[in-house]
């Protein structure tokens, strides 16, 4: 049996912490409140399958893109508003995109190729369709 989760992600003191939720579907508009301080999400799959008494659970699959709540930001815009010589300006010029997302938590976050941005969780109203 293919079940579906959502992973939430959100600051930590030292690194992000992140929490999976088992959910009905993978359609954004249907997760309802998140976790206060999520500033990104994504869904994956995972297969259960009973061998007698006991469920296995298999590893993530079918990962997808991140949704991401904030607005992006080019190379530009951070040197603009930070300066050339800030360290947050010197990892994202060497990210492919050039861009950075700066999250509703006001952490940083690279942009990556698949990435949906949207500004608040509100906004996951509008996603739809299964991701």
């Amino acid at each position: 049996m293919l079940e579906h989760y959502v992973e939430f992600n959100e600051p930590g003191v030292l690194l992000p912490e992140s929490s999976s939720h088992s959910v009905k579907d993978r359609i954004p508009a249907h997760l309802g409140k998140l976790p206060e301080n999520t500033y990104a999400l994504h869904y994956y799959d995972r297969e259960k399958v009973k061998k007698g008494n006991e469920t296995l659970t298999g590893k993530a699959k079918k990962k997808s893109p991140r949704i991401v709540f904030g607005v992006v930001k080019t190379l530009e815009d951070i040197g603009k508003e930070r300066g050339t010589n800030n360290p947050l300006y010197r990892n994202i010029e060497w990210e492919k995109t050039k861009k950075g997302i700066l999250c509703n938590m006001g952490n940083w976050q690279p942009l990556l190729k698949d990435d949906i941005v949207i500004p608040t969780h509100k906004d996951l109203k509008t996603l739809t369709s299964a991701i």
